[in-house]
């Protein structure tokens, strides 16, 4: 450390600023902060390198980056400041550890990252709370809401849920976070450009710099997790939150038709494609016909519905060849193949264009006609009936079947985050309890809805009463929960650590979430 200009590095990389804070308050510039660090914070900020950024939002790369972009800005727009460049430091620290790979887009994510940004805050109190004016409870608020104000999750928020954030003391600081200093980019415009030399970038050896500089206590700190899969929480095809029932009614159809109404030629293709993809790995497999369904030919849709595409299989293809099949286009087809933001879905089974009860709409993309067309002012009718009338039934057995299921998720998220080993309990019985709930209760209920026909007045299955429910818990995020829940019951990965501390992110979303359906 006596030999580290840790200052002249920052400023070769144009990540310091000529503005001072006066003397007395926190350190006078970033590089000073910076070197202040306790070195298990010190290694926990430099450890962000290896968390990639969705380039769409964070083109300046690794987390590393934005964050000391993001003190940048903290130290000139608020210099005096300092729970605003705490929250800047402490924002995005969690990143690292809820690191993941969305496996349709193949970008980088980080969901929940803001919860376990707080939780540093806890870790690291009493070094925060050395410094004058420093109130970690509004640092906590700033941190946990910097995801939450940003105008594509809050313009969708509740009005119940905005409250609380809204009448704190300090949201005007929350809005200035979120406007002045959490942007993507790398200067003070906003702007894009060759901020960071990208020579200097490209042959950047962090970790041999860390080591250098002494900054780390071996060559392998900073990389002991690259050994270890990044937590990973996917939505599988049956628990996609982008889909129908649940989504308000368009008054048009989706992007993969044009004006007319008429599939897109590019739509065509690629669903050729991928039968392309499957014919070439199976050539005996016979499909007879396949039809597109689901939320991208209907009107309730969002700009990443799935394109499903239904295949048709010979009815003398044997069961297990069909199931074959369909787990190895789930692995290696399915979301590979995209019209823009939309994955491309194929689902084999023996379901004619005669048996569509299970789809509101279904087209045929070979003569570009449908075989069941949508209807939007039925859709708005439907849609209103189950969803949008908070006195439907639907809403009220989900209030009830929630209040059942939150003690059990509850009661494993504290085990889950038991700190010491004894205090921990029988965690795998928990898992099997709780997911038991689900399996005889939700996922139960929804089975029911496609044994029976469509309710009178409905246009398909997906509307029965026990499928509207199961899409709520979706969209409420806790099929994620037992998505994981059913892989670990099933392939018997109770003592998985990464499945554990997986499954406890997700259950951090939903536990003691405010009762009733409120997406």
């Amino acid at each position: 450390m006596e030999n580290f200009d840790l200052k002249k590095f920052l400023v070769e990389n144009k990540l310091t600023v000529n503005s001072r804070l006066n003397e007395e308050k926190l350190h006078a510039t970033p590089e000073e902060l910076i070197r202040s660090l306790p070195q298990e914070l010190k290694k926990l900020l430099f450890d962000q390198w290896n968390a990639k950024q969705n380039p769409q939002w964070h083109p300046e790369g690794n987390t590393l980056k934005h964050i000391l972009v993001v003190i940048k800005r903290a130290y000139h727009h608020y210099p005096n400041d300092p729970n605003m460049i705490m929250a800047a430091l402490f924002h995005d620290l969690g990143k690292m550890d809820t690191y993941a790979i969305n496996p349709k887009t193949n970008q980088p994510t980080a969901y929940g990252h803001e919860e376990q940004s707080t939780k540093y805050i806890d870790q690291f109190k009493s070094w925060i709370e050395s410094f004058d004016g420093t109130d970690v409870e509004e640092i906590k608020y700033l941190v946990k809401n910097h995801m939450k104000i940003k105008p594509s999750t809050w313009d969708q928020m509740k009005d119940t849920k905005k409250e609380p954030i809204q009448t704190n003391p300090a949201f005007n600081k929350l809005q200035g976070f979120t406007d002045k200093l959490d942007g993507g980019g790398t200067n003070m415009q906003e702007s894009i450009i060759n901020y960071y030399s990208k020579s200097k970038m490209e042959n950047f050896d962090l970790k041999k710099f860390l080591v250098e500089n002494k900054l780390t206590t071996n060559s392998r700190m900073l990389n002991e997790n690259e050994n270890k899969a990044p937590l990973t929480i996917t939505r599988s095809k049956s628990n996609n939150v982008k889909e129908a029932i649940v989504d308000t009614v368009s008054d048009k159809l989706s992007d993969i038709f044009d004006e007319k109404g008429i599939i897109k030629s590019e739509v065509i293709n690629s669903i050729n494609k991928g039968l392309g993809i499957i014919k070439n790995k199976f050539p005996d497999l016979k499909i007879i016909d396949y039809y597109v369904v689901g939320a991208a030919v209907t009107y309730q849709y969002t700009d990443e519905s799935d394109i499903d595409t239904t295949v048709v299989l010979d009815p003398t293809t044997p069961p297990e060849k069909v199931k074959e099949v369909d787990k190895w286009i789930e692995k290696n087809l399915d979301g590979t193949i995209k019209h823009n933001a939309r994955p491309y879905q194929f689902k084999v089974n023996f379901k004619g264009r005669n048996e569509v009860d299970s789809a509101d709409a279904a087209y045929d993309p070979k003569k570009k006609s449908w075989i069941k067309q949508p209807n939007a002012e039925q859709a708005k009718q439907m849609y209103q009936s189950k969803i949008g009338n908070k006195n439907s039934k639907e809403h009220t057995l989900y209030t009830q079947l929630e209040k059942i299921v939150q003690p059990s998720l509850k009661r494993l998220y504290t085990a889950l985050s038991a700190i010491k080993e004894e205090e921990k309990t029988d965690i795998n019985s928990l898992i099997k309890s709780a997911y038991a709930r689900y399996e005889k209760g939700i996922k139960a209920l929804r089975g029911k809805a496609y044994d029976a026909p469509p309710e009178s007045g409905y246009v398909s299955q997906n509307w029965g009463k026990g499928n509207v429910i199961y899409k709520m818990f979706d969209r409420e995020g806790y099929n994620i929960a037992y998505g994981i829940m059913k892989d670990m019951v099933e392939n018997n990965k109770f003592n998985d650590s990464n499945q554990l501390n997986t499954l406890k992110l997700a259950l951090s979303k939903v536990v003691d979430d405010e009762a009733g359906y409120n997406p």
